[in-house]
């Protein structure tokens, strides 16, 4: 049986995993608990799968009735019903096969999570607009969203400085900050605008951003004031 102070000290672990890598983290945090011999439940597409039909037919439906391997509902009422017509809309994110369907199948907005760059973002939503097809699914009424990590400078000499005082907050040198965040977009002003005008011309949307811990209010500032203003 595990103790109290156990299970503070693997807290503690997966904090300071998570505060080092973010969502990137999630392979070194199952193989931490696994380690210290958790279950770790890989159905989370299947649960979430499920999940989605209940959830859209109550949104929907007069009553849901449901009976899957992970939920099961009988005769469920929700009530009142949303605002939104016909339901609040779905954002589904995802890269692989099962989840380009869902998102063909249930989504109004998609999110391709880890596409490494626009051209990878592209190659995906040609895969889901295959999916589309099948599913009888309007692709382009699919609202293209990307979510992604900036760490921007005005210029390189501002972006040094950025760079040298997050890796600082975290005690660990720039080249290991980077190497820690392969996927997120370091860079200028400029540089961001041209990526971001490559996302557009897929039909991206709307992004969704993340700035680094304690440069959120500079970095919102700089966007606001130069990166927005050039797209």
């Amino acid at each position: 049986m595990k103790s109290r102070d156990d299970e503070e000290s693997l807290t503690a672990e997966i904090i300071n995993l998570a505060v080092q890598f973010g969502r990137y983290g999630y392979r070194r945090i199952t193989a931490l608990l696994r380690d210290r011999g958790w279950q770790v439940n890989h159905k989370r597409a299947e649960r979430f799968l499920e999940g989605i039909q209940i959830i859209k037919a109550l949104w929907t439906q007069p009553t849901t009735t449901f009976a899957g391997k992970y939920y099961s509902v009988d005769n469920a009422v929700a009530s009142p019903k949303p605002v939104q017509s016909p339901h609040p809309p779905i954002l589904i994110g995802g890269a692989k096969p099962r989840m380009l369907r869902a998102m063909a199948r249930y989504a109004d907005a998609v999110n391709m999570l880890g596409a490494r760059g626009p051209e990878e973002y592209g190659q995906l939503l040609e895969k889901l607009e295959r999916y589309c097809g099948e599913e009888n699914t309007d692709f382009s009424r699919l609202r293209k969203t990307h979510f992604m990590t900036f760490v921007v400078g005005k210029d390189q000499k501002d972006l040094d400085d950025v760079l040298a005082r997050v890796a600082s907050a975290e005690s660990i040198s720039v080249e290991e900050y980077r190497s820690r965040r392969a996927r997120a977009f370091i860079g200028t002003v400029e540089e961001a605008v041209d990526l971001l005008k490559q996302y557009m011309a897929l039909n991206v949307t709307q992004f969704q951003t993340v700035f680094p811990y304690q440069e959120e209010k500079r970095s919102l500032r700089l966007w606001a004031d130069q990166v927005i203003p050039a797209l």
